[in-house]
């Protein structure tokens, strides 16, 4: 029997139609982390909204923006796990060490910086390899 799960790029590029589809139908409050909120009515309608906004547009800026506004909102934890996780995949799909190094400074310790510190030494060794010089290669290794 074939399996059909989803690999995390695909759950990911799916969320928000997901997600959508959630909101639009069985509101807000059932999509409340372990432990928040239980019901529609208990989220502020402000809170709601604003998720709601991020989850839409989907994106590492969208649930940031949605975390400075409501730090301790009803979705927050979900809204921090999205703005890591996008946060991730924008650094490494950018191969640009500075975006990467910005990532491992914002999330110290996150499930990803293991996969950003092995992106971080692929993309410096790809500049090594560009200059085709054996200083940089040295400077590489060393």
């Amino acid at each position: 029997m074939k399996s059909h799960r989803l690999g995390p790029w695909l759950r990911a590029a799916l969320a928000p139609a997901l997600l959508a589809g959630a909101l639009g139908t069985a509101g807000c409050g059932s999509i409340s982390s372990p432990g928040g909120p239980s019901g529609p009515s208990a989220a502020a309608p402000q809170d709601e909204a604003d998720y709601a906004g991020a989850a839409r547009e989907h994106t590492a800026q969208s649930y940031a923006r949605y975390l400075e506004r409501h730090p301790a909102g009803a979705y927050a934890r979900q809204a921090g796990h999205w703005a890591e996780r996008l946060a991730y995949y924008d650094a490494l799909s950018s191969r640009d060490p500075a975006v990467l190094q910005a990532f491992l400074r914002r999330f110290p310790q996150s499930d990803h910086a293991t996969g950003a510190q092995r992106g971080l030494q692929r993309a410096e060794y790809e500049r090594v390899k560009r200059e085709d010089a054996i200083p940089a290669y040295r400077a590489f290794l060393a």
